[in-house]
């Protein structure tokens, strides 16, 4: 037994010998508080090739694109030192940053990880910064009002700053907007002082707006100061039908819309041409499937359904139709099927075609 225990220790030896080794003096380092406005930091890993044959780095994985590094590149004897160098980037990236870096080499220990870690202050913003889009005496962030994606459960509400780059007051004048009826607006405060930052809060009814899928609406705010400002200005959002919570059970034996295929390449196709393509839409599910509708991405495209009732095992058609008319080249659109299929309320599928290609 102590002979073949002496044999294993002689292996491992044996083993050992010829062997490079990557040892590093430190293998984190914290930057403390650093500032955005500042740019970038960097930090040097020192190592020494602990081994007795030549050590090469062959490569340094970083765990963000923040992060980027070099080494050194060229052979390190017995005995000789190196370094590995990592510079983050803290711009747009206020807060704690913890990164690491995978670094294989020839060494014994082919794998090894550093870290790096801090914290970024982020730097002073201006009204310009933080709200870049200037309309008469108003500062917004965006020209468009985002309500994002809402279901058909409750009426949405989301706030959105505005800022007033005038000398003097002025006033939002609520009774003369123009809003769809789905859409109602309230302003906080109604009257915003000059250099002051207030609220606008839109509150987004689906269920008053009564279609699914993408929709840009377009409302008009009117405010009066120095001068009586009238803009338009578009509010957005993508609706989905509500579900309530079903169990395992429940979604097994509720409706499942299942398509034939998920996209269609018409190829070629001459300029003003109108093309049609059909997709199958199946029940495979255990209760009734209604299509609630269609959507195209694009007024170049129309889409039929057939049948929007459907019983289990039942399938129908949807036609699209593309109208190339003023298009060409490639061209990429999508049509949204909507149905009461509670695990895919939305399915899309997609049409290609190269026009006078």
């Amino acid at each position: 037994m102590r002979a073949y225990i002496f044999g294993y220790l002689v292996l491992i030896s044996i083993a050992l010998v010829g062997q490079a080794k990557l040892e590093f003096v430190k293998t984190s380092h914290d930057f403390g508080e650093i500032s955005e406005e500042d740019g970038a930091v960097e930090y040097s890993f020192l190592f020494v090739n602990a081994g007795d044959q030549a050590l090469r780095i062959s490569k340094v994985n970083a765990s963000c694109g923040c992060t980027t590094s070099y080494w050194t590149k060229e052979e390190i004897l017995p005995g000789d030192s190196g370094r590995i160098s990592a510079k983050y980037n803290p711009f747009n990236r206020p807060g704690v940053f913890e990164k690491t870096l995978q670094v294989l080499s020839s060494g014994i220990n082919s794998s090894e990880a550093l870290h790096i870690k801090g914290r970024v202050i982020p730097k002073s913003r201006s009204i310009e910064s933080d709200l870049p889009i200037r309309v008469g005496a108003m500062r917004l962030k965006n020209r468009a009002f985002s309500m994002g994606n809402i279901t058909t459960e409750n009426p949405v509400k989301k706030r959105f700053e505005v800022y007033n780059h005038s000398d003097s007051t002025f006033s939002f004048l609520i009774d003369e907007m123009k809003l769809p009826a789905h859409i109602s607006m309230a302003f906080e405060p109604q009257e915003l002082p000059s250099g002051q930052r207030g609220e606008l809060v839109i509150e987004y009814d689906p269920v008053l707006k009564n279609s699914l899928g993408y929709h840009s609406d377009q409302i008009t705010i009117k405010t009066s100061g120095q001068d009586t400002i009238e803009t338009n200005f578009n509010v957005l959002a993508s609706i989905e039908e509500y579900f309530v919570a079903m169990t395992e059970e429940e979604l097994a034996n509720a409706a499942k819309l299942t398509l034939s295929k998920m996209s269609h390449d018409f190829g070629k196709v001459a300029k003003e041409a109108v093309v049609e393509t059909e997709f199958l839409l199946i029940n495979s599910g255990k209760n009734e499937l209604i299509i609630r509708s269609t959507l195209a991405n694009c007024d170049c495209v129309v889409s039929v359904v057939e049948k929007s009732s459907l019983e289990p095992g039942e399938r129908t058609k949807v036609k699209v139709t593309f109208d190339t008319t003023g298009r060409k080249g490639k061209q990429f659109k999508n049509v949204t099927i909507f149905s009461n299929d509670p695990a895919r309320p939305s399915q899309m599928v997609t049409i290609k075609a190269t026009v006078g290609g």
